[in-house]
């Protein structure tokens, strides 16, 4: 029995030390499966974190071209009231001009006119004076800036804003070569 004991003994060590034995390893493996898990969500985070950046820095980024692009929109805006203000102005200024500086505007617009004949609308407060235009006729009805000049059912509109529109391109870029 004693012999019987001793391999009992001997076996239920070898089980022991087996049972360690396994234990010990899937300890490791346990230790080297949340490593890699570990790893593998650091990774992750890393990433998810490295993406969040990558986007705020360009929601800043769309943010400040937006705010650049608002206050281009602004100045452009505010500069372009300011030529519109100085045009009417213009208009204003050349719907008061002197009697004499009118009749040479007129003159001198006809000069340049395709035909001798036709009927002349002239300003309102400029139409009593004495205009003798040879081939045109000074018309009773009037315009309420410039003039125009009727030929059979065709106006040619020779009014101080239509000409101002007319070379509005060319006047803006005067007046912002001077003003800004």
């Amino acid at each position: 029995m004693s012999n019987l004991n001793a391999i009992i003994d001997k076996i239920n060590a070898d089980a022991v030390k087996q049972t360690e034995q396994i234990i010990t390893e899937k300890k490791q493996q346990r230790e080297k499966l949340i490593d890699h898990k570990t790893n593998e969500a650091n990774k992750k985070a890393s990433k998810i974190i490295e993406d969040a950046n990558r986007k705020a820095q360009s929601i800043i980024e769309n943010g400040k071209t937006s705010s650049q692009r608002e206050r281009r929109d602004i100045k452009l805006f505010a500069k372009n009231e300011v030529i519109d203000e100085v045009l009417k102005l213009v208009v204003e200024k050349l719907k008061n001009i002197d009697k004499e500086t009118y009749k040479r505007f007129v003159t001198n617009s006809i000069k340049n006119f395709d035909s001798n004949t036709g009927e002349i609308l002239l300003q309102e407060n400029m139409a009593n004076d004495n205009f003798n235009i040879e081939g045109f006729k000074i018309s009773k009805d009037t315009v309420d800036e410039g003039f125009s000049i009727r030929k059979g059912k065709i106006t040619y509109d020779n009014k101080f804003s239509s000409l101002v529109d007319y070379n509005k391109n060319e006047y803006e870029n005067i007046i912002t070569d001077k003003l800004f």
